[in-house]
């Protein structure tokens, strides 16, 4: 059975920008499931109650909190058998306006 999946990946980039960018540490992480959906409208309306953060953790690092919807094919178990694309990505971006206003 196929599934929609809204799921959140947690990654952290140097310098804030474009965490969609270590395309490859991407797919090799663990996500989260947030929400499962039959369809993909289903999951695509629920999409944009999910907000993606970007937080300044240190000099060095900043952590990003993504969404993405991901497609998934179950067997009649519910064990995963095939899958991982995603339909869509949310990340946000450290913004320099962001690190005045929370000095």
């Amino acid at each position: 059975m196929k599934k929609f999946e809204i799921r959140e990946i947690y990654v952290e980039t140097k310098d804030g920008k474009d965490p969609f960018g270590v395309f490859q540490t991407l797919t090799n992480q663990d996500t989260e499931l947030i929400a499962s959906f039959d369809t993909l409208e289903e999951a695509r309306k629920n999409f944009g109650e999910h907000i993606a953060t970007v937080r300044k953790q240190n000099y060095r690092c900043y952590s990003h909190d993504c969404y993405v919807i991901e497609e998934n094919d179950y067997d009649e178990d519910g064990e995963w058998e095939a899958g991982g694309d995603w339909w869509e990505m949310e990340c946000k971006e450290w913004e320099d306006e962001e690190e005045e206003e929370n000095e």
